[in-house]
């Protein structure tokens, strides 16, 4: 294949890709709340998931279209508004205001990647003000992943029984995936204390 084929399927890709974020925004008609975990209205899908909404960051960052950083700003501020006292970020959170911070146990990778996900915007767009607007949200949930989850032996976290992503699967103790993000906030939260 020639450039200019190879260059037009991965526009013609992109393009599909930035719609398809595009539709998991959240409109007026559900208060702007930043992204659905699916453009399908079913089940419970219609709501803000704190570790889609992560996943989602990562590729409308990259996108550098405004529509998603906008989505990504909302998304964050509505975490922020959920956020329980002792720093903990909701699992989920529908427009009408209904929230999850877990069944079985609290949801501990939802506040891990609101964290890295904070800073990471933040780094990338500093005009948006996150680290301005939500360095005390930031704050409270590094503290309370210290606070709670954290084996002060260890420095690893420890993950109750449906903790993260893998809930159906019941996991619990030492979890890789969750030490990875843990690893990941540590240094995206130092690199911050550190300016």
């Amino acid at each position: 294949m020639g450039d200019k084929m190879e260059n037009k399927i991965f526009q013609e890709a992109y393009n599909k890709s930035v719609n398809l974020l595009k539709s998991l925004l959240a409109g007026a008609e559900h208060e702007n709340i930043g992204f659905f975990a699916s453009a399908v209205d079913k089940d419970n899908y219609k709501r803000l998931f704190a570790r889609d909404a992560f996943w989602i960051f990562m590729a409308s960052i990259l996108s550098q279209d405004r529509t998603l950083i906008k989505g990504c700003r909302d998304s964050i501020r509505t975490l922020a508004r959920y956020q329980r006292e002792d720093g903990a970020i909701p699992s989920n959170v529908s427009f009408d205001g209904k929230i999850s911070y877990g069944i079985i146990n609290p949801r501990v990778d939802s506040t891990v990647l609101y964290v890295i996900g904070c800073i990471r915007f933040a780094r990338r767009y500093p005009e948006e003000r996150i680290l301005e607007d939500f360095l005390g949200s930031i704050k409270k949930a590094f503290t309370y992943l210290e606070n709670i989850w954290e084996n002060k032996k260890y420095e690893l976290l420890f993950i109750p029984r449906a903790g993260n992503w893998a809930d159906e699967y019941l996991q619990q103790g030492i979890v890789l995936y969750d030490e990875v993000l843990w690893y990941m906030a540590v240094k995206e939260y130092s690199n911050v204390l550190k300016k």
